[in-house]
């Protein structure tokens, strides 16, 4: 038997074929062999705030677990600590706010808990959501999801320092477990839809924290269950 062999033309259209691979593999292993060295890259990863010592810029024994994050058009960050159960605030820096005297908000648990634990964390710029607590009322400017199956909102003229419980859903069925929260509007109004991970559903409340429907993922694989939203 003979090799059959290539004709001229097709021989240098492979050698094209295999170079133009060749450069297009040959591309990315370099850029990702400058970024690993440091000399060049996408990005620089600078840790702004952690618990622990010398990790980071500064320091917030608070943040443990941190979990949600948000902002509104003209508020410093607002950090879930699922761990401590509280809502720590922070400028762009990583520094706790407000500066010199940074304000620390309490999300309640629910009767028979003793720390929440807070997931999701979500901005309200409508005047719905309203908490009250005393003679105070007002709408709930940011408001928490927790893992102890409760939604609270923060109001800064109901209670600057505490988050005040809307939702307390922790003792229906074996309790809810919320994972995650977002907030949507539509031409019915604007609510807030709850991961409830241990019923394997999505809930959604309405302005007045009234659970409205829950829905599920029909495509999500069995054993699965909604986390993030």
């Amino acid at each position: 038997m003979h090799a059959q062999h290539m004709p001229g033309r097709l021989r240098l259209l492979a050698t094209v074929i295999l170079l133009t691979l060749a450069l297009l593999v040959a591309v990315p292993i370099a850029v990702f062999a400058k970024s690993a060295n440091g000399s060049e890259g996408f990005y620089r990863q600078t840790n702004l705030v952690s618990d622990l010592p010398d990790i980071a810029r500064v320091q917030d024994k608070n943040l443990v677990n941190s979990w949600g994050l948000v902002h509104g058009p003209a508020t410093p960050w607002w950090v879930a600590d699922n761990g401590t159960g509280v809502s720590t605030l922070y400028d762009g820096n990583g520094t706790p706010f407000p500066v010199g005297s940074p304000l620390v908000v309490t999300i309640p648990a629910p009767a028979g808990v003793t720390t929440a634990a807070p997931t999701g964390v979500v901005f309200n710029s409508t005047n719905g959501f309203v908490v009250s607590k005393g003679r105070n009322s007002g709408p709930a400017r940011f408001i928490f999801s927790t893992e102890d199956g409760t939604i609270a909102g923060w109001s800064p003229v109901v209670d600057p320092t505490h988050a005040v419980l809307a939702v307390d859903r922790s003792a229906v069925g074996a309790g809810a477990v919320y994972k995650g929260l977002a907030i949507n509007s539509n031409e019915d109004g604007t609510f807030i839809y709850a991961t409830n991970f241990r019923f394997g559903k999505i809930e959604m409340f309405n302005s007045k924290f009234h659970l409205v429907r829950s829905f599920t993922d029909h495509q999500l694989p069995k054993g699965y269950a909604p986390f993030g939203i």
